[in-house]
């Protein structure tokens, strides 16, 4: 009789499974669970959308470097693309000079540096962090 190896899970289970205790600390933490219930203000929003475009911005031009790797290009999808929904968002909530009216925190800029450095030489890095923020956001 042969034994019957179990289905393998797919990688966004696994990850999602393994990463859900974090997911949960970090919806109730202070900024974040103030929006989720509510609480929070409508600059509070602006300004987590506004830094969600730098980084967005900086993932989608790498996921275009990368759609021809073939490591990387199973995890790109054009149904994903974040910057136009964001963009709209931010001339809605800021105006059509919300360009000239956003920058980004040293947090995010540190984050998005890293993301241009893996997703310019790195798939397995790039893999990592898009596949991670498309996940958790």
């Amino acid at each position: 009789m042969m034994r019957r190896m179990a289905d393998p899970i797919p990688f966004s289970a696994a990850l999602r499974e393994r990463s859900s205790s974090a997911h949960s600390s970090s919806e109730r933490s202070g900024f974040m669970a103030d929006l989720l219930e509510g609480a929070g203000t409508r600059e509070d929003y602006i300004a987590l959308v506004a830094q969600h475009w730098f980084i967005y911005d900086a993932l989608e031009s790498a996921a275009e470097r990368m759609r021809r790797d073939p490591v990387a290009s199973v995890f790109i999808s054009d149904k994903l693309t974040r910057l136009p929904a964001l963009e709209a968002d931010l001339a809605f909530l800021l105006g059509d000079d919300w360009r000239d009216r956003i920058s980004p925190l040293p947090t995010t800029r540190a984050y998005v540096e890293r993301i241009r450095q893996v997703g310019a030489t790195w798939p397995g890095g790039f893999v990592a962090h898009h596949y991670t923020r498309y996940l958790g956001d």
